[in-house]
């Protein structure tokens, strides 16, 4: 079992600097190994959600974006000692693809070994959790995990690092506050996280590979491909952002227009797709939940101190957090 959430990690402190990030946007379900409010997970599954599965059909908004899952990179992360252009990244289109991040440490005295496990440690209380938005749809459909999840174009499993907010969806440099609606009781209203992160520092002597096999039986053929980033000097910050965001975002399109008011997130009903329960809801319901924007800044500030981003549909293609039922994990 896993360890309670108030045990510590001996001999281990919070990492404030980190030197390495994995910045998570889009259609992505975070759904960790055991139930957050009462046993500390030892992993979380990112479910890219498959937005062309048959299902997506019956879903109650008009939906005329296409989604693409992506994973990108900067060359000369990949390659120091290459000279790429300033702004040379690499992608990858994600499609049935299970990933899996390892950290290795690659010098004389030790050759290449396997380097300890950071402990896994989750911020995640802004996140939208499907079990307060709508309890009847927190338990995923078996086509959403095993080694051939329909429902999902791509997984990633973390087991380190520390998971934390990135960003919060913002207009005119301050949070949006949200509504799901229709609401449950209570209703949940709170600020978003548009981007997640996946933080940890690097020794000199480390690399990380991020490994992709494609889903199938056992998951137990070889990586169909592999990305290996090293570690970055002393004034650098490896990044690379795993997105499932619609045309026209997926290459971090962000809304700067002032005029341009939040508005609400129909793409997020993507989620209930995941959910065990889905044909009989939509059939229930006449919408599933949605965020809509109840509070933003109305007032212009001076122009000259507002940050790049901060325009309308900050809380578009939204993230959630699927979290596991107790019963199902005490297998009862």
């Amino acid at each position: 079992m896993s360890e309670p959430l108030d045990a510590p990690d001996p001999g281990q402190e919070q990492e404030k600097n980190p030197n390495f990030q994995i910045i998570f946007n889009g259609l992505c379900a975070f759904v960790p190994s055991s139930d957050i409010d009462t046993t500390k997970p030892d992993k979380v599954d990112v479910l890219l959600i498959n937005t062309e599965h048959p299902r997506a059909e019956k879903l109650k908004y008009d939906h005329k974006e296409e989604h693409r899952a992506l994973l990108k990179y900067e060359l000369k992360d990949v390659d120091p000692g290459a000279n790429p252009s300033k702004d040379a990244c690499g992608l990858w289109m994600l499609e049935d693809e299970q990933l899996t991040l390892e950290i290795l440490t690659r010098n004389e005295e030790v050759g290449v070994a396997e380097s300890p496990k950071r402990p896994l440690k989750l911020k995640l209380d802004k996140v939208p959790r499907i079990d307060k938005i709508l309890p009847e749809a927190r338990e995923l459909d078996p086509e959403a995990t095993g080694d051939k999840p329909d429902l999902v174009i791509a997984r990633m499993t973390i087991d380190q690092g520390i998971l934390e907010p990135f960003r919060i969806g913002s207009f005119m440099n301050e949070e949006i506050v949200a509504q799901f609606v229709p609401p449950e009781d209570p209703p949940v209203v709170h600020a978003l996280v548009t981007k997640l992160r996946l933080a940890f520092n690097l020794n000199s002597d480390e690399e990380v590979v991020i490994h992709s096999k494609n889903f199938g039986p056992g998951l137990t053929a070889g990586d169909v491909r592999q990305l290996t980033l090293k570690a970055p000097p002393p004034d650098r910050l490896v990044e690379i952002s795993v997105s499932n965001l619609c045309c026209g975002r997926f290459m971090d399109y962000e809304a700067d227009e002032i005029g341009e008011l939040p508005a609400q997130d129909t793409d997020f009903e993507y989620h209930f797709l995941l959910s065990k329960e889905f044909e009989r809801l939509v059939e229930k319901r006449v919408r599933l939940p949605i965020p809509v924007p109840v509070k933003y800044k109305v007032v212009k500030p001076d122009l000259s101190e507002l940050e790049p981003a901060g325009g309308g549909e900050t809380i578009r293609c939204n993230l959630s957090l699927i979290n596991p039922k107790p019963t199902a994990i005490e297998g009862v």
